[in-house]
């Protein structure tokens, strides 16, 4: 009897430890993942990502023309002139944002370019400080078909470019390891989708283009067509990583800038740690009763710091040690 219970509970043992280890399961990094991408034209399906400079506010600046000689300030050390490559020179400025004057970022644009060093600076000036810190330089070479790429801290923009590529770019920057990190190779492993098909390239593409959606959810938390449920893990994960830069911003300019969107003028804003299950415990209600106000959630109930959570009305005037205005 003895024999078979200890052999039970080893076999328990066992399983569990293998359950664990597929829930836990990373993907391996820089190779493609094998993941669902669900927007598959490039975030396409998301057709309102230049709203985003219409509602993200931007920090003011002042841009300072540098003189000859500030040419190698504007790609990396051992890096590639592009501005030669085109058979032009470069006019290099200096941006010092409000948010950061004492580190400015270098503006460097082609001589004769369509796009001014005031108008680059000043869409410059709305990527997240958590992110623009990182860069040293953004660059601008004419081309006929948009591309960038970004390279120990310079970011290079060819031709024409949307917003989500100067937060994709800068994510890059930022980016410093995490995207081969443990935790961030677990969490694309655990979800089943990515943000889109260029994602599915590998880890680092990946992350890059979370930090996109993730910006999207915090901007426009309503305004999803198809949620992002299927890669919770992965926001979270974003978010996690972010500490406290990130958080500064969610909860001064984000909270303070984004209108009360819950139609019932009542909405909770997650803290740290918190989660659907303990939010709906607070209001003893079960988390599935907070479901159908939040159809940006879908059926999960992974949160992340600063998302916005509406409540039933009934629930506003009994619940206030909840709720952020």
């Amino acid at each position: 009897m003895q024999s078979c219970l200890t052999t039970f509970l080893l076999c328990c043992t066992l399983l569990g430890v293998f359950v664990s280890t597929i829930r836990a399961k990373a993907v391996a990094a820089n190779q493609r993942l094998d993941k669902t991408a669900l927007y598959p034209d490039a975030l396409g399906g998301l057709s309102n990502y230049t709203d985003l400079t219409n509602v993200m506010p931007g920090q003011t600046f002042t841009l300072t023309r540098l003189s000859q000689g500030a040419d190698q300030n504007c790609y990396a050390p051992g890096g590639t002139d592009e501005c030669a490559n085109v058979k032009s020179t470069w006019a290099v400025y200096n941006a010092a944002y409000s948010d950061n004057p004492s580190n400015g970022v270098y503006v460097c644009i082609c001589q004769g370019s369509p796009v001014s060093a005031q108008s680059l600076a000043s869409n410059y000036s709305q990527v997240p400080l958590h992110l623009r810190r990182w860069v040293a330089s953004v660059s601008y070479v004419p081309a006929s078909q948009g591309h960038a790429y970004t390279s120990a801290g310079h970011i290079t923009f060819f031709g024409t470019f949307g917003f989500d590529v100067l937060v994709h770019e800068s994510t890059h920057a930022q980016d410093q390891g995490f995207s081969g990190s443990k935790a961030y190779l677990q969490a694309i492993g655990s979800d089943p989708c990515v943000p889109d098909d260029y994602a599915q390239t590998n880890n680092v593409e990946c992350y890059a283009q979370d930090m996109v959606v993730f910006l999207y959810k915090l901007w426009r938390p309503y305004d999803q067509p198809l949620g992002t449920k299927c890669m919770a893990k992965q926001l979270k994960a974003v978010n996690s990583s972010q500490a406290p830069d990130l958080q500064a911003y969610i909860t001064s300019t984000v909270a303070a800038t984004v209108p009360n969107v819950c139609k019932i003028n009542c909405f909770h804003t997650v803290r740290q740690g918190e989660t659907l299950d303990s939010i709906a415990s607070g209001l003893k209600q079960r988390p599935q009763s907070l479901i159908p106000y939040n159809s940006q959630i879908g059926n999960s109930t992974v949160l992340y710091t600063g998302e916005r959570i509406c409540l039933p009305a009934q629930f506003c005037k009994s619940s206030r040690r909840l709720l952020r205005a």
